[in-house]
């Protein structure tokens, strides 16, 4: 086992070295503007209630999809809870009109969350989120992205970062009812992508932070080493 371990160390080495990118961007809808960001959260309390926001893409071909990256900040008080949950959801685009039901869901719960160094209006903190899910394939068409966080619990309620201050966003308040557009009409941050499977902690580079989550993960497991194809 030692001898195994020392081997795939090696192989990190030479990616570390490389500083490589290792995210193939299926769809980038942008990066914040700064302008603005809209709310989207299941917290149903006060001031703001539940509220859920998507904005469009187009595929031209069919594509893999094994990660996601948005942006987004917390108010009013610019301090971000301890632990997010973030739900994602995909959802067809059929003539126009959206499906009620996501084609695609994944409770992602807490995931890489990183501080970008931007602020949003010159106060709020804009934070990078990423997450690394199984991979799957959607095929040729138009979809809606949905991000929505649960601060339910504290005194947090977190805003989706604008890409544009014009654009085709859309809303709802809760999973049954239709998405329409409201007076906002942005783009909102965010990027699909398909990962090398050795980027760990989803930040779009193989590097040093990715060896030390595979000891991580080699501690927990006296036995052997991650199965990373799932064969045993």
């Amino acid at each position: 086992m030692k001898r195994m371990k020392v081997g795939l160390a090696g192989l990190f080495w030479s990616l570390v070295g490389a500083g490589s990118l290792t995210a193939d961007i299926v769809y980038d809808n942008g990066v914040p503007d700064l302008g603005n960001a809209w709310h989207s959260d299941f917290d149903a309390s006060k001031p703001h209630g539940m509220s859920q926001r998507a904005d469009d893409f187009v595929l031209n071909a069919d594509a893999v999809i094994t990660s996601f990256f948005w942006w987004g900040a917390y108010g009013f008080d610019n301090i971000p809870p301890a632990l997010d949950d973030f739900s994602i959801r995909v959802f067809k685009v059929t003539n126009g009109v959206p499906d009620i039901v996501p084609l695609y869901e994944v409770e992602a719960g807490h995931v890489r969350r990183v501080d970008s160094g931007d602020d949003i209006l010159g106060f709020f903190d804009v934070y990078e989120y990423s997450v690394i899910v199984p991979e799957f394939v959607l095929k040729q068409g138009s979809y809606l992205f949905s991000v929505v966080n649960d601060t339910t619990g504290t005194e947090s309620d977190w805003f989706w970062a604008q890409s544009a201050p014009i654009g085709n966003d859309k809303f709802r308040v809760t999973d049954k009812e239709l998405w329409t557009s409201d007076d906002s009409e942005i783009e909102l941050a965010f990027i699909l992508a398909d990962v090398c499977i050795w980027d760990l902690d989803a930040d779009g580079t193989v590097g040093a932070s990715d060896l030390l989550a595979l000891l991580n993960v080699w501690g927990t497991d006296p036995g052997g080493p991650p199965d990373f194809d799932g064969d045993g």
